[in-house]
């Protein structure tokens, strides 16, 4: 029998414990709030429901791609054909070896608009592929 190497392993614990957390979370805010849903208590519930999971993460790549055009301009944009936030690493795929050669020299700036871009410091190294 073969296993299949990229299919995520799946701790049932684990999940269970992210669940009674999450419900934890939204048990308080239900509770700070005296019962009522009002418009504070949705948001401090949306907040909960992004930093509990890996949304915060993938909401920042993909404000990365959307404004990826408007921080390396229209050329470099164009020569890109992907990108992926993994932890505090962007990956960007490169389809000209020359740009990326180049761009190499350019990380530490790259890095910074990005990081301005978010509003926070998120992204730490940049990898060129």
């Amino acid at each position: 029998v073969t296993k299949d190497i990229c299919a995520p392993r799946r701790d049932p614990q684990r999940q269970k414990q992210k669940y009674q957390e999450g419900d934890h979370a939204m048990h308080e805010i239900y509770s700070k709030y005296g019962g009522e849903l009002s418009q504070l208590a949705l948001k401090e519930l949306i907040e909960v429901i992004i930093n509990k999971g890996r949304l915060r993460s993938g909401m920042q790549e993909f404000n990365i791609q959307k404004s990826w055009e408007e921080i390396v301009g229209e050329n470099i944009a164009g020569h890109t054909t992907r990108i992926a936030l993994r932890g505090n690493t962007l990956y960007v795929n490169l389809d000209s070896s020359v740009l990326r050669k180049e761009l190499g020299f350019g990380k530490e700036f790259i890095t910074k608009k990005v990081n301005e871009k978010l509003g926070k410091s998120v992204v730490e190294k940049l990898v060129f592929n």
